[in-house]
């Protein structure tokens, strides 16, 4: 019953986060990346704060621990959605979807480094490779501007990778409620402190797709799966628990292609086929960890 609990989590956070880059989408039509990040992560701090008053959890007040916190909300989620919400200003919101699906790759080489129970096999490598082939057809053919924005996504799906790695090494068994809730109040006033720098004056949104767009994505792609994603990383560990960026990019391509009508052609496909082969061949569990399994 608990590894179905995960796996049902795990569904859950696919969706969420597939979905957010449609949302991302609509939502720049009205507000800047700095805004649309901190109002997003504002509803996302609102339901997590709701959570640990219910579930009666305080946050940590021991200067180390809250220094770690500090460090692994630049890393997730602060600057990351910063860079894919800027990114796609610049490319379409299935590109950026299938390209931030690169985290489970850069998890695995990170994981290798500083993780002596994830080391990286000789099957894991060729995966490796596969990925980042993909990763170069799919910008080989984009220009100048849209070289930035894939840029950009692959280097938050690099902080995403060092924040999993991060967490699990400083972070392991904390209580995923008090870590998700305090990294997110961090990123938070990292980004209100910023939006009045980089984005003056304020623009308060006034369309209600903007707000819908907002409210879901701090509810459900940033409150809940955030939660639920640092639930998955205590449990199954970090390349493991990266595995869901395998799920999320065929939610995204579906709703970019579906909704904003988004093109699609020969070298997306070869791409993110090759991307989508790497994060199978690098997430599956070698029969050693399975037997070693409980």
């Amino acid at each position: 019953m608990r590894e179905v609990k995960n796996w049902i989590l795990f569904c859950l956070t696919a969706v969420f986060w597939g979905s957010s880059f449609l949302w991302i989408k609509v939502a720049l039509r009205e507000v800047g990346p700095f805004t649309l990040v901190a109002f997003r992560i504002l509803f996302g701090v609102i339901g997590l704060v709701i959570g640990l008053h219910l579930f009666k959890k305080k946050l940590p007040r021991d200067p180390k621990i809250l220094k770690k916190l500090m460090i692994l909300s630049l890393m997730n989620p602060a600057i990351p959605f910063l860079l894919i919400t800027w990114s796609e200003t610049k490319i379409p919101s299935s590109l950026a979807s299938i390209l931030n699906a690169s985290v489970p790759m850069f998890t695995l080489l990170i994981a290798h480094l500083f993780l002596e129970d994830e080391r990286l096999e000789s099957r894991k490598f060729v995966g490796l490779v596969l990925g980042f082939i993909g990763i170069l057809v799919l910008v080989g053919e984009i220009g100048v501007l849209e070289l930035k924005g894939a840029l950009a996504v692959l280097s938050a799906s690099v902080l995403y990778a060092c924040s999993a790695v991060y967490s699990r090494r400083n972070l392991r068994g904390f209580q995923p409620l008090v870590q998700a809730t305090s990294v997110m109040i961090f990123a938070d006033i990292f980004l209100w402190s910023a939006v009045p720098v980089m984005e003056w004056p304020v623009h308060i949104p006034h369309l209600t797709m903007t707000w819908i767009a907002l409210l879901w994505m701090g509810t459900c792609g940033t409150c809940l799966a955030f939660l639920f994603f640092f639930y998955l990383i205590n449990e199954w560990g970090a390349t493991r628990a990266a595995l869901v960026n395998y799920a999320f990019p065929v939610v995204g391509v579906i709703l970019g292609i579906l909704i904003l009508h988004e093109p699609i052609t020969i070298h997306f496909i070869v791409g993110a086929l090759l991307v989508m082969m790497s994060i199978l061949i690098t997430s599956r569990r070698s029969k050693k960890a399975k037997k070693g399994a409980i």
